[in-house]
């Protein structure tokens, strides 16, 4: 009876630390889920930052072949790279879109629910238990 009683006055405790920890996991999945878009951001800004570098090197080359040789040769050239450039750009923007997993959140999602799930059938279940230990 004591054991039943002493129970029954932790469960609130209890349900208040997994309503925390629920909120804790929840919070920090948002964080990384945030952190990830942002090192997405910054892999696209980088790859940008190459695009541009190859451009440059593209416009050098351009003004070297014009001044070395005609200007149709240094028009090609510049079509190639410019052609490499934006195939690179749009490269970068489908990896972007296929490493954002869908399936990983909606994974998280039903992970988050099964918890709830197995949280409040042990809880019926502990409530259950206490009923029918109860004298009536």
């Amino acid at each position: 009876m004591a054991k039943a009683i002493q129970t029954e006055q932790i469960l609130p405790k209890l349900e208040e630390m997994v309503k925390q920890a629920k909120t804790s996991v929840n919070a920090s999945k948002d964080k990384l889920n945030r952190e990830r878009m942002k090192l997405e951001t910054y892999k696209a800004d980088m790859q940008n930052m190459k695009d541009m570098s190859e451009v440059n090197e593209a416009l050098a080359m351009i003004a070297k072949v014009n001044n070395e040789f005609d200007i149709g040769s240094a028009k090609s050239d510049f079509e190639k790279a410019k052609n490499a450039v934006e195939r690179r750009n749009l490269q970068t923007g489908a990896l972007a879109e296929i490493s954002e997993n869908p399936t990983e959140k909606l994974q998280a999602e039903i992970e988050r629910m099964t918890v709830d799930d197995e949280v409040s059938r042990r809880l019926q279940m502990l409530s259950e238990s206490s009923i029918e230990k109860l004298p009536e």
